[in-house]
């Protein structure tokens, strides 16, 4: 007699069962005292394969299993296959509680025994404590999946250890950064997982996970350190660990890293960016520091080689006098010359191409090479061909020759031999300077320059005319000397090669266009000639505006004694004053660009407006910058750029007299 339970739903029975047990009278019982209990059963095999069958279709809460079963499969292989195939709970039923049968049974591992005869309580206990079993262990499935969802889920990577240091856990990104897949490190040392070095030596750093397990607390690095890939590849990480830890016993460790490898190369980036926007500003500080000693200078070295070329013009050849006006005036050609050396390195004078012989321009620049060589390197020149016409500004063919010395120079630190050699080359059509740049098919003069020095390697020799790229220490080099050099061969038309070997020294080839007919050159201001009659070859009224009084003086001074009437002005206010009150002809305005109250560009055009066929003519000691932003430079505007000889512009004068009125 069975006997009256309490509420199924205050017994908390209400699952659904199914029976599997081959003795049909012991099924029938077992079926009414779980369903007296608020047990729902949804069905009863008597056979392992029926049981695996009907599990699979009904999928049950749990399975009361009668360990011994007829047939191929008996109730142990059938608890097995249900309880690791469909995470179904498992009971057994046995009258044999023998050892051996015991531990066969635990490959099913399942949720309790329960004993023939049937206790009602012993019932009601085992199926209760099975339900809270099974319902503790989907709860910690279902968090154990949260966790690791959130540990695939996270931006870092995640690396879980057990308590001796072996692998347990590896989330994606991890996988990602290492090569190592979840599957492949799981039992592996976090060590062969995870090896990091430090960044500048190489030298081995002890795993941090290590570190947390012997010192059961968070560990964070303080700087960066490299990930040896499995595939020998580096990754720059940064990484901490903590313990996983259950009260105050230590489980194991969670490692947590990140790739910082692309970070870093954007602020490597970002610093070289700051550098160069640095370096490009002081450039720039210089380039108007230039201008405006140039403008000063260029000023004073008109007046004193004015003066001097005056005096020369006056002194007989046997006075003893002349020998010290001459040196005079070399000394204000030499300090126009430095001023032109300084303007050509600050990138800021204007630019005049002309036709020139290559000889000459290098035997014009030998003595300052020679003054920037140390004495223990030989300065060598080798011309091949005496005359080899290009066109090129004179004072950036220098500043090439300069720069390309001075690099040379400095390849050479023991000594040794630095070789200038200009030839005459032909190329074909096609014909590739590197792999980026052609020349044109024709004749070009090549200047060679080649140092004994330590050589180039090929792995900076294709990055050495990059702008703001250099070897040297800071402090020793803007890294713009051969950017330059490459820039202004491209301006004359021209193209630079390097031939270099460590160890053999360097070589710089420069292609330069060859001038064949120097009489078809456009029209050059004050064109040399000496045998001309620099003369006013009529009645001429040269309205001069310039605000150096001691430029203006002389500038009168020359025009007057070669017969011209002088209008002078300070600026170009009191010039426009002086225009208005003259009745007569005004044949030319000569002006500096920038004066006070009213620029030369201003009054140019203010005059021009009366006087249409004025010619104008513009003089400056300021730099190309400035120049250019008064609106001067365009084809057909006469320019002189101070300092200037007396006899260049008497030339000049007469060349813009002869030409059309042109104005900006």
């Amino acid at each position: 007699m069975i006997s009256t339970l309490p509420d199924t739903t205050a017994t908390g029975f209400d699952i659904r069962i199914l029976i599997v047990e081959d003795e049909r009278l012991l099924a029938e019982e077992l079926r009414e005292r779980l369903v007296s209990i608020g047990a729902t059963v949804v069905g009863a095999a008597v056979t392992g394969t029926q049981a695996v069958t009907l599990a699979k279709q009904l999928r049950p809460d749990l399975v009361l299993m009668d360990i011994r079963l007829k047939g191929d499969m008996d109730g142990i292989d059938a608890g097995t296959w249900i309880s690791r195939a469909l995470g179904t709970p498992i009971v057994f039923l046995t009258a044999h509680s023998d050892q051996m049968t015991v531990e066969r049974a635990k490959a099913a591992s399942p949720y309790g025994y329960i004993l023939k005869p049937l206790q009602e309580h012993e019932l009601r206990v085992t199926l209760s404590l099975a339900m809270h079993r099974c319902q503790l262990e989907r709860e910690l499935r279902a968090s154990e999946q949260r966790f690791l969802t959130t540990l695939s889920s996270i931006g870092d990577a995640v690396i879980a250890t057990d308590v001796v240091g072996r692998v347990t856990f590896v989330n994606p990104i991890a996988e990602q950064i290492t090569g190592w897949s979840r599957k492949e490190a799981e039992g592996r040392a976090v060590t062969e997982v995870f090896p990091v070095v430090t960044e500048h030596d190489r030298a081995t750093v002890l795993q941090p996970a290590l570190r947390v397990l012997q010192s059961h607390g968070v560990e964070v690095m303080p700087e960066p350190v490299l990930l040896l890939t499995r595939s020998g590849q580096t990754r720059l990480v940064e990484h901490s660990a903590a313990p996983i830890a259950d009260g105050a016993d230590v489980r194991g460790a969670v490692l947590v890293f990140r790739d910082v490898s692309q970070r870093r190369e954007q602020e490597d980036a970002a610093r070289e960016a700051e550098l160069r926007s640095q370096q490009a500003q002081k450039l720039e500080a210089v380039g108007r520091l230039a201008g405006g000693v140039a403008h000063d200078v260029n000023n004073m070295m008109t007046v004193v080689t004015g003066y001097a070329e005056l005096l020369l013009s006056q002194l007989p050849a046997s006075d003893p006098n002349r020998g010290l006006v001459e040196e005079l005036k070399q000394a204000g050609d030499r300090t126009a010359g430095i001023t032109r050396q300084l303007l050509s390195f600050s990138r800021n004078r204007v630019p005049r191409p002309q036709a020139a012989n290559v000889s000459d321009l290098l035997t014009s620049i030998e003595a300052l090479l020679s003054q920037v060589l140390p004495p223990n390197i030989t300065l060598r020149r080798l011309t091949h061909v005496s005359r080899a016409q290009i066109r090129v500004d004179t004072g950036q063919f220098e500043q090439i020759l300069l720069n390309l010395v001075l690099n040379a120079r400095d390849a050479m630190p023991r000594g040794g031999t630095l070789t200038i050699e200009t030839t005459v080359s032909s190329l074909d059509a096609g014909w590739h300077a590197d792999d980026h740049e052609q020349l044109p098919a024709g004749d070009y003069v090549l200047v060679t320059v080649t140092d004994t020095g330590s050589g180039i390697p090929p792995e900076i020799s294709q990055r050495i005319f990059e702008p703001f790229f250099s070897t040297k220490a800071d402090g020793h080099g803007t890294g713009l000397g051969l950017s330059v050099v490459r820039d202004m061969v491209r301006a004359a038309g021209g193209q630079v090669l390097l031939y270099s070997e460590p160890g053999h020294g360097s070589s710089f080839k420069l292609y330069f266009p060859r001038v064949s007919n120097v009489d078809d050159e456009p029209f050059s201001w004050g064109r040399e000639a000496d045998d001309e009659d620099l003369r006013a070859e009529a009645p001429r009224v040269v309205l001069l505006a310039e605000d150096e009084e001691a430029v203006r003086s002389l500038t009168r001074t020359l025009l007057e004694q070669h017969g011209y009437t002088v209008l002078a002005a300070f600026d170009g206010e009191e010039a426009l004053e002086i225009a208005a009150a003259h009745e007569g002809q005004i044949d030319l305005v000569l002006t500096d660009v920038v004066m006070p109250r009213l620029g030369g560009r201003e009054l140019v055009q203010r005059v021009g407006a009366v006087r249409p066929d004025v010619r104008a003519l513009f003089m400056s000691g300021y730099t190309a910058d400035t120049v250019l932003r008064q609106g001067i430079m365009r084809d057909g505007i006469a320019f002189l750029q101070k300092p200037f000889k007396g006899r260049l512009l008497l030339r000049t004068v007469r060349d813009v007299l002869r030409r059309p009125a042109v104005r900006p």
